[in-house]
């Protein structure tokens, strides 16, 4: 009797044993958990975004189109600029549309916005 109390016993301490030297040797292979990286720019995640970004300040740089910056719609998608919506005149379509030739390049941009000098979703000219 003593004997097969011993032999259970031993063989209970063996797999207790083998059991905790298989999770240290889990734990010690498992690599500590790191926080994931953050961004390093958010305001402009992707090269479409700062290509728009980019027309976008150069719009709103430009003293003669500041009021109207707001109405243009811009997408950016694999590189290709399409400017849309509404301007006051033929001279401010092409100067919107020379700065988004400068930033994207000639080639990718289609230029579709509309002069429409009397839309009421337009803000009234700056007067000086």
């Amino acid at each position: 009797m003593f004997h097969a109390r011993h032999r259970t016993f031993m063989r209970s301490m063996l797999f207790g044993g083998l059991l905790t030297l298989g999770a240290a040797a889990a734990s010690a292979q498992t690599p500590p958990s790191t926080p994931p990286a953050q961004p390093a720019t958010p305001t402009a995640a992707t090269p479409d975004d700062a290509i728009a970004a980019k027309i976008r300040k150069a719009i709103k740089d430009d003293k003669a189109i500041t009021a109207y910056a707001d109405s243009v719609r811009m997408m950016v998608s694999g590189g290709m600029v399409t400017l849309k919506g509404p301007v006051r005149s033929e001279a401010e379509k092409k100067a919107i549309g020379a700065k988004a030739d400068a930033i994207a390049g000639e080639a990718n941009v289609m230029n579709n916005l509309v002069v429409a000098p009397d839309s009421p979703g337009l803000p009234k000219p700056p007067t000086h």
